[in-house]
């Protein structure tokens, strides 16, 4: 918590490459870490109960989510949400838990914003796709990418498919 405000420069590249880790272990604790600094950047405790039943709301307001873009700007917002929403798939039972109470502290809407993180969602599921098909990532990926095309898909597919025949092409040229 007491370097929510001070070193979240120095801490943040840590807790974003153990979300990547193959051991879910690793991946639990960091998405632990991370839901700790966002609740302290949207000044909230995270210690409320939420309503498991709807994945869309959570409750977070939209002052909070005003907050986490003031301190972080909006690049970074993106790409830690985009982390968190990946986690929400996970193989693992305990990160897809942890990931969703973090998700509905901090996110208000989620279909307003996956709308607003889109394009870094999609990169950050090629990403994960890119890292084998047996890989924990990929099976994240894919199981995320599913849900988005269930939640969203007049703006899932127009922007997935195309990084995605990009990533083919891409592979396709290195082998």
């Amino acid at each position: 918590e007491a370097y929510a405000s001070t070193a979240t420069d120095k801490v943040l590249p840590a807790i974003e490459e153990g979300i990547i880790a193959d051991n879910w272990r690793i991946r639990q604790s960091s998405v632990e870490l991370l839901g700790s600094l966002l609740f302290k950047m949207a000044g909230t405790s995270g210690r409320f109960q939420t309503n498991e039943d709807s994945d869309d709301e959570g409750i977070s307001n939209a002052s909070q989510e005003e907050m986490l873009m003031q301190n972080l700007g909006k690049a970074k917002r993106d790409r830690l949400l985009a982390r968190v929403y990946l986690c929400r798939t996970d193989v693992a039972f305990q990160v897809r838990g942890s990931s969703l109470h973090v998700w509905k502290q901090v996110v208000a809407n989620t279909p307003r914003t996956l709308r607003n993180i889109m394009g870094e969602l999609v990169r950050q599921m090629i990403e994960g796709l890119s890292r084998g098909e047996d890989s924990d990532a990929a099976q994240s990926a894919l199981e995320s990418l599913g849900d988005l095309c269930r939640k969203l898909p007049e703006r899932t597919l127009p922007k997935a498919v195309p990084g995605l025949v990009n990533a083919a092409v891409n592979q396709a040229g290195d082998a």
